[in-house]
């Protein structure tokens, strides 16, 4: 059985929050219409939840449940 590295959920934790980030300041600077303060509500909201996502990850790689071994093949001899 493979688990994600902690390498492969940061990066996956990233490149989400780098998403996140982008709707997250079109929305705050649309209701705000101030673009220091959409800023900040951007920057905090991205620390704040790709921290959560990662410990999110990394819990649940040591849960398993719905997770399904898979049968090693067995190479053809020639």
């Amino acid at each position: 059985m493979k688990i994600d590295s902690p390498k492969r959920s940061m990066t996956k934790a990233l490149i989400w929050r780098v998403l996140s980030l982008a709707i997250t300041f079109a929305v705050s600077i649309s209701i705000t219409k101030n673009v220091s303060i959409a800023i900040t509500i951007s920057l905090f909201d991205t620390v704040i939840k790709m921290v959560v996502y990662y410990y999110h990850e990394r819990y649940w790689s040591l849960i398993k449940w719905g997770r399904k071994k898979h049968k090693k093949r067995k190479k053809k001899q020639v």
